[in-house]
């Protein structure tokens, strides 16, 4: 029963951001944080050798994290304000 409800939740989500309204595109950008932070951390996996490049590695995925999901997360709206500016 709660994976149902999650994933309605989930499509609720999906649906509404799509959309474009404010408070899905800000509970995607909060979703979206961690995965792409996971993202990053994975795609500097091979610079993490020594302890001091990892910290460093690490404070540079947060930061790619944070910045890619700003943007993924206003990519709908943004294709569609365009999409409504060519009409």
């Amino acid at each position: 029963m709660e994976l149902m409800i999650g994933a309605g939740f989930a499509l609720a989500l999906l649906y509404f951001w799509l959309l474009g309204h404010w408070f899905a595109r800000v509970v995607m950008f909060l979703v979206l944080i961690p995965v792409l932070t996971m993202v990053a951390l994975w795609a500097l996996y091979p610079m993490l050798h020594t302890p001091a490049d990892s910290q460093t590695n690490m404070a540079f995925a947060i930061a790619i994290g944070f910045l890619a999901s700003w943007f993924v997360s206003y990519a709908p709206i943004y294709y569609r304000r365009r999409k409504d500016y060519e009409f």
